[in-house]
């Protein structure tokens, strides 16, 4: 997936499912992701440009249940604190 892609993915509002596995987003593109308020599944496994700063983006997503950090080497126990 593009990166702009993920701009435009924003705008799908109601989206509840997201993989992302094995892509090179960084913790900017999780921005958008962020404003997928009703996202309760989200892969970011092999993720491997996200860190702990992603994750307080990722914060946000309120209604989340689920979430596949698998193989993101850049994710430590700090950015789990989020």
């Amino acid at each position: 997936m593009s990166y702009p892609g993920l701009e435009h993915l924003s705008r799908l509002t109601q989206l509840q499912q997201l993989d992302l596995q094995n892509n090179n987003i960084t913790d900017a593109d999780l921005e958008h992701v962020s404003k997928l308020t009703q996202l309760q599944k989200l892969d970011l496994s092999w993720c491997r440009d996200i860190t702990d700063a992603g994750l307080g983006h990722v914060s946000r997503l309120t209604q989340l249940q689920q979430l596949n950090l698998t193989y993101c080497a850049n994710i430590t126990d700090t950015g789990l604190e989020h």
